[in-house]
């Protein structure tokens, strides 16, 4: 077992034989029984460790002594039952024993022969022969521990070893509880032990009165069978009759047949004198400084730490006062710490910087009795330096993390906010009220006395209106119509901006249709006084489309449809007006499912094309061109993807759609210069399919286009990719295909994608462009965002040539919207490069 530490190692002495024949021993007992045997063979020998096995149960007792070496005389009487190692290292039996040097090995027997146990004493460091008086005496506390284990074995005669006896300093003794016959073996400075019964209460009479009392107690219990500790632990005063009173200190144990008592007894005066002699070893080998001045000032008790903080020597300390061995700045500080300790009869503590700036000291000062019954004051001082440093540089750092966690949550709030809210009127967001819908749709569901309403408000003319008036004069008409609608409603009542021109209220606690009636004519009446737009008034128009709760609702979009169709009806209305839900009106679903099917007839008639629109730099060179699907119909010309788009959800005519876009935009994309790009928006459905990637690649090398030329465009709904779209994605991008991220709004989650995808660049939605004609704050921040990741920004709607110029001053790589150019055919594009062309 080298390697191991050596306590450890000690077993090979116990476990090389077979365990002895006594019951096994629990510790505590095995410690009362033969502890101070154990330890007085140790002090004989001068060994660190001594093990004692009884049964199977080991205990081990090791300590540091101080003891010389032993006579190393070669003389040595063993027996057959002793064995002895003087340095294993130089015995092959135990050579791999490596950190036990020396061992002695005792078997433990009863009169009868029986194995009761057996005693093992090591040390580190080897050792020469054993005299013949140091193994008479290992043999003779041999015989006490086998006494101890095994009473019926008697003293017997034999017992020798009058040097480990004195050592032991003890006495053992039995106590037969029926009889009150007390058996006493004495061990005596020098001579044999000397043994005698006599009746407990002889024993008592040498006893004080008190004490008397309590060991009469428990024998009287013990006696009578009553519960009662099996342990006895007393300390005894006994008058003598020749002498000065002895204190004993009086260990026994009650055996399991409740017939006998065995123990030890010890002079109270030995274990008092080693405890202060382990207590002042302990005080001196601390790192705190510690001293003991009496009320007079002088140090009883000066450790080497101390000594040392004060640069002095201990001997110059002890038996002193700081006048007599300090210097007379540092005597009057003590002194006047130690008096006012002294005064308030209370501990006193304190932190002090050494003059020298670079250590600093914690002090406690507490009130001490002293053994003469005078006040005394103990000191400790612990150099605090490193604590300070750790503490110090810790409170930076907690305060820096509170300011970053701050920052943090301040900017998450943010985002948050923004999030949730519509960042032109403050009002609340589609995904805001879509929350709240749902919980007010589910508030119905469980009870149903609530009862609610959804108006759906749009802005008449509003193209018009922003094209003769301009985006920043709209943007005002719009902050002005949300605050008048906030104004107008109930507190309970959930405000949102849907898109560009139309809002959206929920009226909580309806109690009849007349209570929503009368909400939408305060609604139209606040709205009918003409806006503000600079010098200039104008009056707007909306027009309503209103739900009531009638209907069992299950969603919040269930709600917000039926109000969708009643605006439907309200659109054709001049001026303001208001359309009320009918169930009939859902017939028009029908229609658009007639639409969807119609849309998936034209999937087979090749009935779709592809349009362009350019995406171009600052200085208006175009570098890419974005692809869309518009569908020809041969009755109604030409419809763009916001009207089919959703009719082709849900079967996989969406997926179609998607290869025919992406077959037809790689052959258009090769007949363009090299140095063009194209970006195709694919659906989650197209990128969740297995043939995907190869198709993609299929369709770029029959063309003959280089991977790197296509770029797939993510929308917001990327951010809940399965794992089969998100292969994809690293699939394309391994081919050479980049990757950009449509919507980017700098949200954490937005901020993950981009790392997880690892996409090439961003697009920013033309809601922030239009932002950025009344503050270009968010705009600059979220663009100084993309190109701190390394990613290429790209602005959508830019439809002025002031947003154009917004772009270029903030930094946006590529722009695209109406300023730049609209949607067009592929001859279309071919001839804007013609005339493009140098």
């Amino acid at each position: 077992m080298p390697g191991t530490r050596w306590p450890e190692a000690l077993s090979f002495l116990i476990d090389r034989h077979s365990p002895a024949s006594t019951p096994d021993v629990p510790p505590a007992d095995l410690e009362l029984l033969v502890g101070p045997l154990a330890r007085a063979a140790a002090r004989g020998l001068g060994v660190t460790t001594v093990t004692v096995s009884a049964g199977h149960t080991h205990h081990r007792w090791s300590w540091q002594h101080g003891s010389g070496p032993l006579d190393r005389s070669p003389a040595l009487a063993t027996g057959p039952d002793l064995l002895l190692v003087p340095d294993a290292r130089l015995d092959p039996r135990f050579a791999d024993q490596a950190p036990v040097r020396f061992a002695l090995e005792v078997p433990l027997h009863s009169r009868a022969g029986k194995l009761l146990g057996r005693c093992c004493l090591h040390d580190p460091e080897p050792r020469g022969l054993l005299s013949g008086d140091a193994v008479r005496d290992v043999l003779a506390l041999a015989r006490q521990m086998a006494v101890a284990l095994d009473p019926a074995s008697g003293p017997g005669p034999g017992v020798h070893g009058p040097a480990a006896l004195a050592a032991a300093q003890l006495s053992s003794w039995t106590l037969e509880l029926t009889g009150g016959l007390l058996h006493i073996e004495q061990h005596r400075p020098a001579g044999e032990p000397q043994r005698g019964s006599l009746p407990l209460a002889r024993v008592l009479d040498l006893v004080r009165p008190g004490d008397q009392q309590r060991v009469l107690r428990w024998v009287d219990a013990a006696r009578a069978g009553h519960p009662v500790d099996p342990e006895l632990h007393l300390t005894l005063t006994l008058d003598t009759p020749d002498g000065p009173a002895v204190e004993l200190d009086i260990r026994g144990h009650l055996r399991p047949d409740q017939r006998q008592v065995h123990g030890v007894a010890y002079p109270a005066a030995v274990q008092v004198a080693e405890r202060e002699a382990l207590l002042h070893t302990v005080l001196q080998t601390l790192d705190d400084a510690v001293t003991v001045q009496d009320q007079a000032g002088v140090f009883r008790f000066v450790n080497e730490a101390a000594a040392r903080e004060h640069g002095v020597r201990r001997v110059a300390l002890e038996d002193r006062t700081a006048w007599e061995a300090l210097d007379a700045a540092q005597a009057r500080l003590l002194e006047q710490r130690a008096a006012q300790v002294r005064r308030a009869a209370a501990p006193l503590a304190l932190e002090e910087q050494r003059p020298d700036g670079r250590r600093v000291v914690r002090h406690h000062l507490l009130p001490l009795a002293l053994p003469d019954g005078s006040p005394g004051v103990l000191s400790v001082a612990r150099d605090v330096t490193r604590e300070r440093q750790q503490l110090d540089a810790l409170k930076v750092s907690n305060d820096a993390l509170t300011r970053r966690v701050e920052e943090r949550t301040r900017r998450l709030e943010q985002l948050q906010h923004q999030r949730l809210h519509d960042p032109l009127t403050g009002l609340a967001s589609e995904t805001l009220l879509l929350d709240r819908l749902g919980h007010t749709v589910q508030l119905r569901q469980d009870r149903p006395s609530h009862r609610f309403a959804v108006l759906l408000m749009e802005v008449a003319r509003f193209d018009q209106l922003l094209q003769a008036h301009g985006q920043t004069v709209t943007d005002s008409l719009l902050i002005q119509l949300a605050r008048r609608l906030q104004a107008c409603s109930a507190a309970s009542s959930t405000i949102a901006r849907l898109g560009q021109r139309q809002f959206v209220l929920v009226l909580e606690d309806v109690r009849s249709p007349q209570d929503v009636e009368v909400a939408v004519e305060r609604l139209l009446a606040a709205l009918q006084p003409a806006f503000r737009a600079g010098r200039a008034t104008l009056p707007l128009d909306v027009q309503l489309g209103v739900t009531i709760c009638k209907e069992g609702y299950t969603s919040a979009q269930a709600a917000l449809q039926d109000a969708r169709l009643a605006l439907q009806q309200a659109r054709p209305l001049t001026g303001s007006g208001v359309a009320w839900f009918r169930p009939d009106l859902r017939e028009e679903v029908a229609a658009q499912l007639e639409l969807g099917r119609a849309a998936r007839l034209g999937l087979d008639r090749r009935e779709y094309e592809v349009q362009y629109r350019p995406v171009v730099d600052p200085a208006g060179r175009t570098l890419a061109f974005e692809a869309r699907p518009v569908w020809r119909h041969p009755q109604q010309g030409l419809i763009e993807p916001s009207l089919f788009g959703p009719a082709l959800d849900g079967d996989g005519a969406r997926t179609r759609l998607d290869r025919q876009v992406l077959a037809t935009a790689c052959r258009d994309l090769a007949r363009w210069p090299g140095d063009l790009t194209l970006q195709l928006r694919c659906s989650a459905d197209l990128l969740a399919q297995p043939d995907v990637v190869a198709e993609a690649d299929a369709a770029l090398r029959q063309h003959g286009v280089d991977a790197r030329r296509l770029t797939v465009l993510l929308d917001e709904d990327a951010l809940q990719l399965d794992p089969a779209v998100r292969a994809a994605l690293q699939a394309l991008q391994r081919l050479g295909v980049q990757v950009m991220l449509d919507h980017f709004a700098g949200g954490a989650a937005t901020l993950t994608q981009v790392r997880d995808l690892q996409v090439s660049g961003v697009r920013i939605g033309s809601a922030f462009v239009a932002e950025a004609g009344r503050d270009r704050t968010l705009l600059a921040a979220l663009i100084q965002l993309g190109r701190a990741l390394g990613l290429a920004v790209q602005l959508d709607g830019v439809d002025t040539r002031s947003q154009a110029s917004a772009a270029a001053d903030l930094g946006a790589q590529t722009v695209q919207g109406d300023h730049v150019g609209r949607w067009m055919s592929a001859s279309g594009v071919l001839k804007r490069l013609r005339r493009a062309a140098p």
